[in-house]
């Protein structure tokens, strides 16, 4: 009878010390991955929730102050009511330990303008009063050849198409945007949308090199 041939195969056998030390290699990626979920879970939700705690009511002031500043720039372009304020704090951006957070205050209004040729008169003198407004009031805008008295005479008189005319000012750690663009198509009545709003960012452990460019900036 043929001889079984012995297998030349060795049980490799781990010594006490390189199984701590695989069982502490597992222990820390097990523990990465808990860090890397757990992160993001801080970043998305608590900071944020954090940062509306402390920030909602001081953007909502400034935005507010704007709003008081600009006499009512709703009632003035025709809005039958004011418009509620909608806040909210959401993450920017994040890059490893830093994280970026806007915080919002914001009131958006949608209104028909004036068919009729009085109606169209009165709100394009509306419009040139509060453009001449802005001005004074420190908020730059216009650049693209598009202002508010112009936006608001084209849409009145049955322009569907035009860039927003859109203004800034930037109030200290506040940047602070007031844009109205064309919101119908022909042959619907001419309308448009009203935004006022004020932004702070809030940097935490840190601005993002990966960051795109915010006019204001606070930190904590």
């Amino acid at each position: 009878m043929p001889k079984k041939k012995r297998s030349t195969s060795k049980k490799i056998q781990l010594t006490g010390k390189t199984k701590t030390v695989l069982v502490a290699i597992g222990g820390l990626i097990i523990l990465f991955f808990i860090l890397f979920i757990v992160r993001g879970w801080m970043r998305v939700t608590v900071i944020p929730k954090t940062a509306s705690i402390f920030y909602t009511n001081s953007v909502k002031n400034a935005q507010n102050n704007e709003l008081r500043q600009l006499n009512n720039p709703f009632k003035t372009l025709g809005a039958t009511a004011n418009p509620k304020i909608s806040t909210s704090c959401n993450l920017e951006m994040a890059q490893s330990i830093h994280t970026e957070i806007d915080c919002n205050a914001r009131q958006l209004a949608y209104t028909k303008l004036p068919v009729t040729t009085a109606g169209q008169a009165d709100i394009q003198a509306q419009a040139q009063t509060l453009q001449t407004l802005l001005s004074i009031d420190g908020w730059n805008g216009g650049s693209n050849g598009v202002t508010l008295a112009s936006l608001i005479d084209g849409t009145a008189k049955g322009i569907d198409y035009s860039p927003d005319a859109n203004y800034e000012k930037v109030i200290g750690n506040y940047d602070c945007v007031f844009d109205v663009m064309i919101e119908y198509a022909n042959p619907q009545p001419p309308a448009v949308n009203i935004s006022l709003s004020c932004d702070r960012t809030l940097d935490v452990l840190g601005a993002p090199k990966n960051e795109f460019y915010i006019s204001s900036k606070g930190h904590i």
